[in-house]
């Protein structure tokens, strides 16, 4: 170790380990080759990859304290138990003007290692057309064989068990799979029988098994966890990637502090103004290379427009002084929009139910997986999923296609900038082609281990937006996911949801005695429609393309090697240059992106 880079520092050993970390603003360096904004999942494996030369140095700020290795983060059974405490964000969002569910709040890990400490655990990627549909848009080698080996390097791969493979018929390739990444995907050694039914019963409705989802992701498929096969633990950025280049005297990272500016002169970013909070003191270190931006789709635009980075009228409006005029920063908001259909299952043996209704069962399986990482907590948020185009589950395709070319109005804000409207055009005539292909998906439906129906759009028509309010950074910005403006996505839902019934009036369904609980009486396209309104989520949790990969004139945000459009010197790493989200949870889509982000950087220099 480069010992002699921190000789001056005064370091903390914390009792959990040896490594050293940075515990006060005092102990930092003046000034480092890169600053990283932001401690999240891509924001450590960029740290993590930088470091790796010794003579490079990096500063990590997040906003966010370390865990305290607790097992609402790590025990895979916990799964969504740090929701609404300290390490989620819980931004708030603006009322809807289709969707009538009430305000919702968007959980965001704000927690050294991100959103990869709170996410459902489940790891697998969209459709090559997915990500062909951003090298369209003008990104090249940002399309499936550009991404896929990053795909590969981010991850190891542990194939499932020979007992799975028996048991379930998981089948998988190992060629498009890596096997020395920092993120583990691994198979619980447990999963629950009932998964199996649900893979039939896609199959009796003509929906295919893939071979693995990791090269098709079009049809219903088994999946890893980012869980670490050998503790049976949450494979996330923490351990995988801070823990790792902690070790190394070029890596500090400051927790707690939020950064509140970039700091440009001459269009050239030079560092960072950071603080522990609204009414405290504000201090700045400098980067001598670049200042890379991994503050997450939310809190990026944020950060960018009040540091004089984006639509020149609202930061005219705020009083903030232009850097780069870019009207493309916060617009192009996307997630996938999501509905929870409650069921019952009569006919099932064992549920993660089970769990909850009974603490002497709880108890027992709890101890079964701390002295042998076996058992129910093994198991996150599933293993099966299914991705499927549009024509597996309406005959309107054409129709709803059609209609789509023939759209004159954009459903965009009012006032959308006319480079906003044009670069939008260009991806809905994209996103038809993916609509009316078989080759790739529009609706995910799961059911997790027995729960609810879980239906979900894939790939929206509709786009949202995220503007700073005020001045005050440490106030949440504006989140308008304008879900369902475009009336084409609730026409496609309708048909998605009558297919959800007949998902789970299927014989191999029927054998769990799935009983829908409160919608059986909706019968008629109205009714449908009122429901979906009162009972759909915006989000999914997959929040992304607000700093969007496209050419400026058409709404772009950075260029094809995330550079910022105006400003030299800065990058943006996140999930808000993905300029469309994939068919997929997000989670190993951003470590590709980040991975080739950190070559893209260390390429530069």
């Amino acid at each position: 170790m480069l010992w002699s880079h921190i000789s001056l520092l005064s370091v903390a050993v914390t009792t959990a380990s040896a490594y050293l970390l940075i515990e006060r603003r005092e102990d930092l360096l003046d000034q480092y080759d890169y600053v990283i904004i932001g401690g999240g999942l891509s924001g450590l494996v960029v740290a993590n990859r930088l470091t790796e030369d010794l003579a490079t140095t990096v500063l990590v700020i997040e906003a966010g304290e370390l865990d305290k290795h607790e097992d609402s983060i790590y025990v895979p059974g916990d799964v969504g138990a740090t929701l609404g405490t300290s390490y989620d964000w819980q931004v708030p969002t603006v009322p809807q003007d289709v969707l009538v569910n009430g305000n919702i709040t968007i959980p965001l890990g704000k927690v050294v290692g991100g959103s990869s400490a709170l996410n459902g655990m489940l790891f697998h990627r969209g459709s090559p057309a997915d990500y062909d549909l951003w090298e369209a848009l003008g990104n090249e080698g940002w399309g499936w064989e550009g991404l896929l080996p990053y795909f590969i390097k981010s991850e190891t791969f542990t194939p499932p068990s020979d007992e799975l493979v028996s048991e379930f018929g998981i089948t998988y390739d190992e060629s498009v799979h890596g096997f020395n990444g920092s993120v583990h995907a691994s198979y619980p050694p447990f999963i629950y029988n009932q998964t199996k039914n649900f893979i039939k019963a896609m199959n009796q409705l003509g929906v295919q098994t893939s071979n693995d989802q990791a090269s098709s992701a079009v049809g219903v498929f088994y999946l890893p966890n980012s869980l670490n096969p050998i503790t049976m633990t949450r494979s996330f950025t923490r351990p995988d990637d801070h823990d790792v280049a902690v070790e190394r005297a070029n890596y500090h990272l400051l927790a707690g502090n939020q950064v509140t500016k970039i700091l440009t002169e001459d269009a050239v970013a030079y560092g960072v103004e950071y603080s522990a909070g609204s009414n405290q003191p504000r201090y700045i270190v400098n980067a001598t290379v670049e200042v890379v931006v991994a503050a997450g789709a939310v809190h990026t635009p944020q950060l960018l427009q009040l540091s004089g980075i984006g639509p020149r009228t609202l930061l005219e409006e705020l009083g903030v002084e232009v850097v780069s005029d870019l009207p493309g920063v916060g617009s192009n908001f996307q997630d996938h929009p999501s509905l929870i259909v409650p069921y019952s299952f009569t006919g099932l043996a064992f549920s993660p139910q089970n769990l909850t209704s009974n603490a002497t069962l709880a108890a027992y399986y709890r101890e079964l997986y701390n002295l042998s990482k076996t058992g129910p907590y093994t198991v996150s948020a599933g293993n099966a999923l299914a991705f499927i185009s549009t024509n597996s589950f309406t005959n309107k395709t054409s129709e709803l296609v059609a209609e789509g070319r023939n759209q004159n109005e954009t459903y965009l804000s009012p006032g959308a900038d006319p480079g906003v409207t044009a670069g939008y055009k260009k991806q809905r005539d994209l996103l038809l082609d993916i609509w009316g292909s078989s080759d790739a998906a529009t609706i995910e439906y799961s059911v997790g281990s027995a729960g609810p129906l879980v239906i979900s759009l894939s790939h929206a028509l509709s786009r949202g937006d995220i503007r700073a309010s005020s001045l005050d950074p440490f106030s949440p910005p504006s989140v308008d996911w304008r879900a369902f403006e475009n009336p084409l996505d609730m026409e496609l839902m309708i048909d998605a949801f009558r297919a959800g019934r007949r998902l789970m009036q299927t014989p191999a369904m029927t054998e769990l005695g799935a009983i829908e609980a409160t919608t059986g009486n909706l019968t008629t396209d109205e009714q449908i429609v009122d429901y979906l309104k009162k009972t759909m989520s915006p989000s999914f949790s997959h929040v992304c393309c607000t700093s969007p990969m496209m050419p400026k004139e058409i709404g772009g945000v950075v260029d094809e090697e995330l550079r910022v459009f105006g400003v030299s010197g800065l990058r943006v790493i996140d999930a808000g240059v993905v300029p469309v989200v994939p068919a997929a949870h997000l989670q190993a889509t951003i470590y590709a992106v980040a991975e080739k982000a950190a070559d893209l950087i260390k390429s530069s220099r």
